[in-house]
């Protein structure tokens, strides 16, 4: 939701400081962006598809570096990075074209906490059962053991189905069992083998609500 802003002086501004007034009064009222916590969302800064320039006066041109993008299957491709030495503010931007950069494709946080988050709270270290809860129901994900493993393929007739913007943005989140948890012998290796493989798995299974992955990425998917 969008707050109407009075103020003349906006007529005048540099464009860059127009977008931050106009990302300020777009965010969301249920969500208090503060210091420590970013929008992370299909609604949030990235829809306004700031360029290279509007993101160094938004965030400091220090604070931007391009390198090699982890995009899975043992893929890389080259984007830009944002706060890449501040592992909990770290993002990572794939464009249209690197060497042109109109617009952006992804944006991508990966690790084990941020502080970039949804409007409901999600973020990086976020569990199976928490997110449950957010959604008010199970939801669908593939299994372990391969590049895509744990990505949410469904929210059923949950809330977060409208964390997507229609067809223009898709929020993907990817979760997995705590490494040091997978690593034990036991029981929780009879778990996690249980839910292996590129099929779906119900968040309500027994195994999955006993392992309870965490969330490890999320990616924002802008249409070109």
């Amino acid at each position: 939701m969008c707050r109407v802003i009075h103020d003349p002086s906006i007529l005048y501004m540099k464009p860059y400081l127009f977008l931050g007034c106009l990302l300020a009064s777009c965010t969301s009222p249920h969500f208090n962006e503060t210091a420590d916590t970013k929008l992370f969302s299909c609604d949030g800064l990235f829809s306004a598809n700031p360029g290279p320039e509007e993101l160094a006066d938004l965030f400091g041109s220090e604070n931007l570096s391009e390198g090699e993008i982890d995009v899975g299957e043992g893929i890389s491709e080259p984007g830009t990075l944002l706060f890449e030495q501040q592992l909990n503010q770290k993002i990572a931007i794939l464009w249209d074209s690197q060497e042109q950069k109109h617009r952006i494709r992804q944006v991508r946080i990966s690790g084990e906490a941020s502080s970039w988050a949804t409007e409901s709270g999600i973020s990086l270290g976020s569990s199976l059962n928490e997110i449950e809860g957010i959604n008010r129901e199970p939801f669908r994900l593939s299994g372990f053991g391969w590049d895509y493993g744990g990505t949410v393929t469904s929210w059923g007739s949950g809330v977060l189905r409208n964390a997507d913007a229609g067809n223009s943005c898709r929020l993907t989140l990817r979760l997995a069992p705590a490494s040091d948890l997978t690593a034990e012998s036991g029981i929780a290796d009879s778990w996690y083998s249980q839910v292996l493989g590129e099929r779906e798995y119900s968040s309500d299974h027994p195994a999955m609500q006993a392992l309870n992955p965490e969330v490890y990425e999320m990616i924002l998917s802008y249409e070109l």
